[in-house]
């Protein structure tokens, strides 16, 4: 049962660069689910299309390297939409902002808090670097330093734990 718990992300996920956005989730879909009811999950691919932002790109295709196709914000999206599919109650990113643009970043993290919170899932995300506006989209928050846990706990209180401790934010 956990592999129908728990959704991974990956860095850099594979997709089959000649399909459609709307063909890799029905992919996705039909591949992981035990008993696919048809209705259901076109009503759900539909309704993961909207959340995330990519109506718009039902119908384009993925692309890669050599071919012209999502853009990379979109592309980030379509991942976490391939897990959605799934139905997961847990989906790990790893590090789902790298090379992305930082508007392209906080618009990936504000779909992915609405989503979270519309199927009542939770989101787990390793990052570097998170913006403040990021940053204030999550609840609780792990701090690492040399593999170390710095902190662990609300995000509201990160800074006050931090001043507390020697590292005040600097004056800008």
């Amino acid at each position: 049962d956990f592999k129908q718990t728990l959704g991974y992300v990956t860095k850099n996920e594979a997709q089959f660069a000649q399909m459609t956005v709307y063909e890799t989730l029905v992919f996705s879909a039909r591949l992981r689910s035990d008993n696919p009811n048809e209705a259901f999950m076109q009503f759900r691919i539909f309704w993961i299309l909207k959340l995330l932002n990519l109506s718009h790109t039902a119908d384009t295709i993925v692309g890669d390297a050599l071919m012209r196709g999502l853009s990379g914000g979109e592309k980030r999206r379509l991942w976490f939409a391939c897990e959605a599919v799934a139905q997961h109650r847990v989906l790990v990113a790893d590090l789902p902002t790298n090379g992305l643009d930082a508007p392209s970043a906080l618009s990936l993290f504000q779909h992915l808090r609405f989503f979270a919170d519309q199927f009542g899932m939770s989101v787990i995300s390793s990052m570097t670097q998170a913006s403040p506006e990021i940053l204030s989209l999550c609840d609780t928050v792990l701090l690492m330093c040399k593999g170390s846990c710095i902190y662990f706990g609300p995000v509201s209180k990160v800074e006050s734990h931090l001043a507390a401790q020697g590292f005040p934010r600097p004056k800008t």
